[in-house]
């Protein structure tokens, strides 16, 4: 399964802690290094994380793969955030399934700013999360690099009233995520859904591989992109390539690369799948007067490059955007050609 992440990650190429250590009577100490072997460890980890003071810093290792033989409370929470460093050594949880529904759901359920998690494979995951929820992440402020989660679905079921996101690694991501794949998980809500993040704002994501497929179920404000749902606030999203089926209700906006580009930027990213949308955009569903798309490249059977806006009458401002179609973009990120 990790050899297949990192021929998807070679493709994407080619295209374009908690804190603590584990005691003998298993206490979590806050500023050392907590090791995880077993999924009773990482319960642990998540309970200490829950009812700390506040919080936690540190680095966490696992040092083993795991099978989840049971459910788990997301690790971290807007009033108990994790800070510290979770590195995943490459190893592999399968069969995670989030306890209950909360509102910030994953096997990490907030990461704070200063907050890292790095080099984990999910498989087979089960995340059904209120509000936000993804693979790796509910909601990052942190750091998500080179991790992957392949199979399973990650699916948001409410959230109309104030707000909701999906993506296959984190939900809403206002750090940086990089080298991240979704291996054909299912991604799927009423808001804002991505196959890697539900929004990207802020920070950059790059070098980011979805082939799961991504469905927005509500028939309105919605946004549904193959990469990420919505760009906002200044983010960016470069060298990312989606590769699955986008399909969204009536008055969605849906794109291949991205649902709608609010504010920041998309750039050499490219659209290898389908778009199945009233006015689907092969690489933006929406492009707004403050946003750019650029050196983008999409199949035209995807459909055009930005959608035609929705039944209310708006659409897209392209002035001094570049929607190209161009295979010599992606000779810098392949490393050939002259």
């Amino acid at each position: 399964m990790r050899a297949m992440g990192r021929r998807l990650l070679a493709l994407a190429a080619a295209v374009l802690i908690l804190v603590g250590t584990g005691r003998a009577d298993g206490e979590l100490m806050r500023e050392e290094t907590y090791f995880v072997e077993t999924f009773e460890d990482l319960k642990r980890l998540s309970e200490a994380v829950s009812e700390g003071d506040g919080p936690y810093r540190g680095r966490v290792e696992l040092i083993n793969d795991i099978d989840a033989d049971g459910p788990l409370m997301p690790v971290g929470s807007p009033d108990h955030m994790f800070l510290g460093a979770f590195e995943g050594n490459g190893h592999v949880i399968s069969g995670l399934r989030t306890e209950g529904e909360h509102p910030f759901s994953g096997l990490f359920g907030f990461v704070g700013v200063g907050g890292s998690v790095k080099n984990v494979v999910l498989t087979d995951v089960r995340v059904n999360g209120l509000r936000y929820a993804g693979g790796v992440a509910g909601y990052s402020m942190g750091t998500i690099e080179n991790c992957t989660v392949s199979g399973g679905q990650v699916i948001v079921k409410s959230g109309l009233e104030y707000g909701s996101a999906a993506g296959g690694i984190v939900g809403v991501s206002s750090g940086r995520v990089s080298g991240c794949v979704n291996e054909n998980t299912l991604v799927a809500g009423y808001l804002t859904v991505g196959g890697i993040a539900g929004a990207q704002c802020y920070e950059e994501m790059s070098g980011c591989l979805s082939s799961g497929d991504v469905h927005s179920w509500f028939s309105g404000d919605a946004q549904a992109g193959g990469v990420v749902g919505a760009v906002q606030t200044g983010g960016c999203v470069s060298s990312c390539i989606g590769m699955g089926e986008v399909r969204a209700a009536r008055g969605a906006w849906a794109g291949g690369v991205a649902g709608a580009v609010l504010s920041g930027s998309v750039k050499k990213c490219a659209f290898l799948g389908t778009v199945d949308a009233r006015e689907p955009g092969a690489v933006a569903g929406f492009l707004s007067r403050r946003a750019q798309a650029m050196g983008c490249m999409y199949d035209a059977a995807a459909g055009p490059g930005v959608g035609e806006g929705r039944e209310d009458g708006t659409y897209p401002h392209l002035r001094g955007a570049m929607i190209r179609k161009d295979i010599s973009l992606l000779l810098p990120l392949t490393g050939s050609g002259g």
